[in-house]
């Protein structure tokens, strides 16, 4: 500790960057990219169990004026149920994803913002003035989510 704040303010903003920030940075984006991932898979999901609840409507829709094999009969009300409720749990999770990939966005670009203030640090009360913001942004967000995320 005591190495560290005999640093050159340079020195202490490259440190801090790199063990700081930029993991910060990369765990953001990298969650960023995991749930927007989730997000595609999830409404590919809603679209196959839509196509599928639509498919088995439109069946049963038919039977009406044309006889179908039995098993359609059969199973067509079914379908239709287990497709509709398959539907809205992907929706649902599909709208929890994407909360959840804004906010990992949000605080990247956050990050992003203050790490362009760098330049303007020239003084030791400049750097911890950085860092004091840097750290109440992040635990601002933390906070603010934890708390969202409690409440629901």
């Amino acid at each position: 500790k005591q190495k560290a704040l005999q640093m050159p303010v340079p020195e202490k903003i490259e440190l801090y960057n790199r063990f700081r920030l930029n993991d910060q940075l990369s765990y953001f984006k990298s969650k960023h990219a995991y749930f927007n991932r989730r997000l595609k898979a999830y409404k590919s999901a809603t679209y196959l169990f839509l196509m599928i609840s639509v498919t088995w409507g439109v069946l049963k829709l038919l039977a009406e004026f044309i006889e179908l094999p039995s098993i359609f009969m059969d199973l067509s009300p079914l379908g239709v149920m287990i497709s509709f409720i398959a539907l809205v749990s992907t929706y649902a999770e599909s709208n929890n994803s994407k909360e959840m990939e804004y906010k990992y966005q949000q605080m990247a670009e956050g990050i992003e913002v203050l790490n362009k203030k760098t330049p303007s640090i020239r003084s030791h009360a400049d750097f911890e003035a950085f860092v004091k913001e840097c750290e109440t942004f992040l635990r601002t967000q933390n906070n603010e989510w934890s708390l969202k995320r409690l409440n629901q």
